[in-house]
């Protein structure tokens, strides 16, 4: 599947919009659907054999994988949280997927639907109405540690956000 290597951002799962900037015509995603190659999860989303089954799920249930399912998947330490798939999207309560995913908000407004995995500073905006006080905490310090944002950059990221959380 040359032009779908796997990336950080995509994890495997990639938006027609993004097929197209890659230079795929429907035709040839339709090929990609009919040999195996590509699976449609929902309209306007495709995976390749390779996806993560996380990212998977939450593009599935009508949104794109946040919160603390997406801090984990970029190997920040969050407290365990279950076996639910966070997940944030206009389409996500429609879909009826109740018991197997967690519909996510954020303080303001909502982001854009880009990537089928949030980066770690939108999943932090959406964590923190879903982690308690603790586990934000945890995963700031994770962040930290590992190099993944600056300090000024998590100042920035929760300025907007009420006294209890900065």
């Amino acid at each position: 599947m040359t032009g779908l290597e796997h990336s950080d951002q995509w994890r495997g799962v990639f938006s027609w919009a993004e097929l197209t900037r890659r230079d795929f015509s429907q035709a040839q995603v339709r090929r990609m659907v009919d040999a195996g190659d590509l699976r449609l999860l929902r309209r306007g989303w495709y995976a390749t054999s390779y996806a993560d089954p996380t990212v998977v799920s939450a593009v599935s249930a009508g949104g794109v994988c946040t919160c603390a399912s997406a801090l984990d998947l970029h190997g920040v330490w969050v407290a365990p949280y279950g076996d639910l798939v966070h997940v944030r999207g206009r389409n996500v309560a429609a879909r009826g997927s109740a018991g197997t995913h967690h519909a996510c908000t954020r303080y303001g407004r909502a982001s854009r639907e880009v990537y089928p995995l949030d980066d770690v500073a939108t999943a932090l905006q959406y964590a923190v109405r879903c982690l308690g006080d603790e586990g934000i905490v945890a995963a700031c310090d994770s962040v930290l540690h590992q190099g993944l944002l600056e300090f000024t950059d998590l100042q920035a990221l929760f300025s907007s956000m009420p006294v209890r959380i900065r």
